[in-house]
């Protein structure tokens, strides 16, 4: 599956494959991709809303989904 929905892989997967122009770039669990800031900026992605809003709440761990 190719995707760039983030909410969608949130509540769908734990482990992820992440590429660029091509190349693989990242293979792990979801929740990590979503902790690298420097990775996310340089893919161009944001992470999941659920992620976003757990940060703000200040939420430890932050969550993926609000199921």
């Amino acid at each position: 599956m190719i995707t760039h929905d983030m909410d969608w892989l949130a509540e769908n997967c734990q482990e992820i494959y992440a590429m660029s122009q091509g190349q693989l770039v990242y293979h792990g669990p979801v929740h990590q991709l979503f902790s690298d800031q420097e990775l996310l900026d340089r893919l161009g992605l944001l992470p999941a809303k659920s992620w976003q809003l757990s940060q703000l709440l200040g939420l430890k761990p932050e969550i993926l989904t609000l199921k």
